[in-house]
C-alpha cells in the first residue's frame, strides 16, 4: 500500500474531528433546549402574571336592559351597568336607570373562574347594602349583571343583560354562559339544635361542569352558602347533590323548581351540615 503513514495519520485526524463537531453540535442543541424551556417558561410566567393584572385591573363597561326591583317600589328599567376593580379583592358596580338615576354598590369580590366575578355587597353610598351580585364577562366585555339583597334593609333585585353588538344571543347560549337562577321570597333555614331562620332570597349558579354554589340568604343578613353536583335537570327541575358547605362539611339532596327568567318557583333541601340535619323550604 502506498504511503500508510498518512492514511493513518488522515484516520486519526478525521475520528476526533467527529466527535469534536458531534460534542458542539450536542452542546448547541442543550443550549437551544434551555433556552426554548426558558423561553417558555417566561411566556407561562408572564401570562399568569397578565391574567391577574387583567383581574385586579379590570373596568367594564356596557348598555343593555334589565330590572331593578326593590320592595314596595315600582320595577324601574337598567340601561347600563358598570363594572371596576379597585383593588385586587373588591369592587365597585354602577347600574344607570331608565331615569338617569344611577345607584352604585361596593363589596368584596372573589373571582369564580375566568368569565365569572361574585361581589358579596357591603355598601350601596352611605346606604347599608347586603347580597350578593354575580358579573358575567367575556372578551372585555360584560355580559351579565345578576342578584339579590337587602338596600336599606328593603329585599331588592337586579337582572342585567348587555345588547351591545359584541355581545349577541349566540355568545349567551354557549357554554361559557353560566345559568345563574335566584329569587326573593320567603322559606325557613332549619338547622337541628338551633332556632329556625327566615329565608329572604336564594341564589343558585350553575357552572360549565355541572357544578353549583348555592346562596341562601338569611333574614339576619347572613349568607350560608353550599356547593354541590347537578344530577338531574330537565325543563322546569333541577336537582343537586350537596358535597360541602364553605369549610363545613356538608351532603344532602337540593330539588329546584325554576320558571320564566331563571326565576326559582320553589326549593327544597334536606340533609347534613357538619353532622346537623338541616332542612330548607323556600318558594317566591
Amino acid at each position: 500500500m502506498k504511503y500508510p503513514f498518512l492514511l493513518i495519520l488522515s484516520t486519526l485526524l478525521f475520528i476526533p474531528a467527529c466527535d469534536l463537531e458531534n460534542n458542539i453540535n450536542q452542546a448547541t442543541n442543550l443550549v437551544e433546549e434551555n433556552i426554548t424551556s426558558a423561553s417558555e417558561i417566561s411566556e407561562e410566567t408572564s401570562h399568569q402574571e397578565n391574567s391577574i393584572n387583567d383581574y385586579s385591573n379590570l373596568s367594564l363597561e356596557t348598555s343593555g336592559q334589565g330590572d331593578f326591583e326593590l320592595e314596595n317600589r315600582d320595577t324601574i328599567e337598567i340601561i347600563a351597568a358598570t363594572f371596576t376593580m379597585t383593588s385586587a379583592d373588591s369592587s365597585e358596580i354602577t347600574i344607570t336607570l331608565a331615569d338617569n338615576r344611577t345607584l352604585e354598590f361596593a363589596g368584596n369580590a372573589e373571582l369564580e373562574n375566568d368569565y365569572t366575578i361574585i361581589t358579596s355587597l357591603t355598601n350601596s353610598g352611605m346606604a347599608d347594602a347586603e347580597g350578593t351580585l354575580v358579573m358575567q364577562y367575556e372578551n372585555g366585555q360584560l355580559k351579565s349583571l345578576e342578584g339579590t339583597g337587602l338596600l336599606d334593609f328593603q329585599p331588592f333585585a337586579i337582572r342585567f343583560y348587555a345588547t351591545d353588538e359584541n355581545t349577541n344571543s349566540e355568545q349567551n347560549s354557549s357554554s361559557d354562559y353560566i345559568p345563574f337562577y335566584q329569587q326573593q321570597g320567603r322559606g325557613i333555614f332549619s338547622l337541628q339544635g338551633r332556632e329556625n331562620e327566615n329565608i329572604t332570597s336564594m341564589m343558585v349558579q350553575i357552572d360549565e361542569n355541572n357544578q353549583a354554589t348555592i346562596g341562601v340568604s338569611l333574614q339576619d343578613e347572613r349568607i350560608v352558602n353550599f356547593r354541590g353536583s347537578v344530577n338531574h335537570q330537565d325543563a322546569y327541575n333541577i336537582n343537586i347533590q350537596l358535597n360541602s358547605s364553605g369549610m363545613a362539611d356538608a351532603n344532602g339532596l337540593l330539588k329546584l323548581e325554576y320558571g320564566a327568567n331563571n326565576s326559582i318557583n320553589n326549593l327544597m333541601a334536606n340533609g347534613q351540615l357538619d353532622g346537623q340535619n338541616f332542612i330548607i323550604n323556600f318558594s317566591k
